[in-house]
């Protein structure tokens, strides 16, 4: 998997022209790098200077994010305004399994964060 760099051009003057990139965070120069991981408060982390990477979504394009994020309510809408629908509770776990892959598979997601959403 291939890590985009963000654009340093909005920062420029302070301090990002030698920016360390850390995980997903890049910070300041002139910052600790492992002050996104061990701030507490709001303020504390905001004084870092550090900000998140944008993944970006998947790799097909912005219309096929789209299309794969409403495959499990495609899914759901489908098996339940069938003549015959299936229970509830077979499709709702199937449609957040779809989701947790989809999430997971496609767009990148971290793993347990995804499975904290599907949760």
């Amino acid at each position: 998997m291939v890590q985009v760099q963000p654009s340093l051009e909005l920062y420029e003057g302070a301090g990002y022209d030698d920016a360390i990139f850390v995980g997903t965070y890049t910070c300041p120069s002139d910052v600790d790098p492992d002050c996104p991981f061990i701030c507490s408060t709001l303020s504390e982390c905001d004084a870092c200077g550090c900000f998140v990477v944008d993944e970006e979504g998947g790799p097909w394009g912005d219309a096929m994010d789209v299309i794969m994020c409403l495959l499990p309510i495609i899914f759901l809408l489908g098996v339940t305004l069938k003549p015959n629908p299936l229970p509830t509770t077979v499709s709702l776990p199937a449609a957040a399994m779809m989701m947790l892959l989809v999430r997971v598979m496609y767009l990148g997601s971290d793993p347990t964060l995804s499975c904290g959403a599907i949760i």
